[in-house]
């Protein structure tokens, strides 16, 4: 039954599709459905305080590392269908923009199911 299902994960940062959904994930995966991950933001900002750490440290270099992050985690998982977006976090707003490139993403992958952050999670200001 999942073979005919399209799971299409949205979020905020790098980091939250990974803890949040990575057992649906595999459990849709191993089922013969269709992934498709879609992160908003790299999490540079609001999520990357250890990196920020090192001297001399850049924004470019923090986002290479939060997208191997995430190739690593999507290699593991077997997700193939994988999307890294650079829109900005800590302060993240979902604008015209952002939403425009969403409805375009999902009349793509048509999905039958689209699992992201509730818009009262009170873990990051981001993920609402």
């Amino acid at each position: 039954m999942l073979n005919e299902q399209r799971l299409m994960v949205i979020s905020a940062h790098s980091a939250d599709w990974v803890w949040r959904s990575s057992g649906t994930i595999a459990k849709y995966l191993a089922g013969g459905a269709e992934v498709y991950v879609v992160c908003l933001t790299y999490g540079a900002r609001g999520e990357s305080a250890a990196l920020w750490k090192t001297p001399d440290q850049e924004i470019e270099n923090v986002k290479e590392i939060r997208y191997q992050e995430s190739m690593n985690a999507a290699s593991v998982l077997g997700v193939t269908n994988f999307e890294m977006w650079d829109f900005d976090d800590c302060m993240l707003e979902v604008d015209s923009k952002i939403l425009q490139k969403l409805n375009e993403k999902i009349r793509e992958v048509k999905p039958t199911l689209i699992v992201t952050h509730d818009k009262r999670d009170v873990t990051n200001p981001d993920h609402g």
